[in-house]
């Protein structure tokens, strides 16, 4: 319904559907950004959230700290702080946003669920992928996870 783009000098531009202010960008500097449904979230470069947009669920309320990685789903959100915490807020009807404790380094948020990558220092940078949300299972049904 929108797009977002990060120009080479670090500021947001939008554009398509603004029919609930997803395409009213913060000015500033940033050096990440995403969006979700009708939101979008950036990182700015000392490294605060700003978001825009639908916050119906909270989705566009972050909670105060740095972050060095953000993601934008239907109704929530995720990111990783600058000590590798995983953090969530907005939707939890699925259980998104119940993230799993650790050190992580990549994150994603989908339709209603969540996905992150945590650092495995045992095995020297390999990655060990953690999701919390829905998922159907081989009879059809929805299952809750939080591995």
């Amino acid at each position: 319904m929108h797009s977002l783009g990060l120009r080479n000098d670090g500021t947001l531009a939008a554009w398509g559907n603004n029919s609930l202010g997803q395409l009213n960008v913060p000015l500033g500097t940033y050096s990440a950004l995403d969006s979700g449904a009708y939101f979008g979230l950036a990182i700015d470069t000392a490294g605060q959230v700003a978001a825009w947009g639908d916050n119906s669920f909270g989705q566009a309320s972050p909670p105060a700290g740095l972050f060095t990685a953000i993601s934008g789903g239907v109704d929530h959100s995720v990111g990783i702080t600058v000590d590798g915490t995983l953090r969530g807020w907005g939707d939890n009807s699925y259980g998104q946003i119940d993230v799993p404790t650790g050190v992580f380094v990549q994150v994603a948020a989908g339709y209603y669920h969540s996905l992150a990558a945590r650092a495995r220092t045992e095995y020297d940078g390999d990655l060990e992928v953690s999701y919390v949300g829905t998922e159907v299972g081989p009879n059809g049904l929805l299952a809750n996870l939080n591995r």
